[in-house]
């Protein structure tokens, strides 16, 4: 059984070399994009707005059930622990630039833009 560690490690190489061959940008909003849909679809998150184009992706969250769950709880702050996608955009350094105007556990919405560079 893995530890958690070594499958860190294990993604962090992989988002490492996607990001090397300059595939950052397309793996990670396309993506997303495909998220974008499940939501779309389930309703746990509704986007203000949401562009998505071959050399920029950014959207503004308004609500997610997610962050209104954790805030029913009185823990509010421990949901960006579930952003997983967050992660993986900061780790892009090569390929694609991530860009974090505000977030929903700390405001009172989500605004995020990830760019390409390749």
């Amino acid at each position: 059984m893995y530890s958690w560690r070594i499958k860190k490690r294990k993604i962090n190489r992989l988002i490492r070399l996607i990001d090397t061959l300059g595939l950052g940008y397309k793996v990670a909003s396309n993506w997303l994009d495909k998220d974008k849909q499940a939501r779309d679809n389930d309703g746990s998150i509704l986007y203000e707005y949401y562009r998505f184009g071959a050399r920029e992706l950014e959207y503004k969250i308004h609500t997610c059930a997610y962050v209104d769950l954790f805030e029913r709880h009185g823990i509010r702050k421990f949901c960006k622990a579930f952003c997983n996608s967050d992660l993986c955009m900061c780790a892009l350094r090569k390929s694609a630039r991530f860009i974090r105007y505000s977030d929903l556990a700390n405001g009172d919405c989500c605004h995020d833009k990830l760019v390409n560079l390749s």
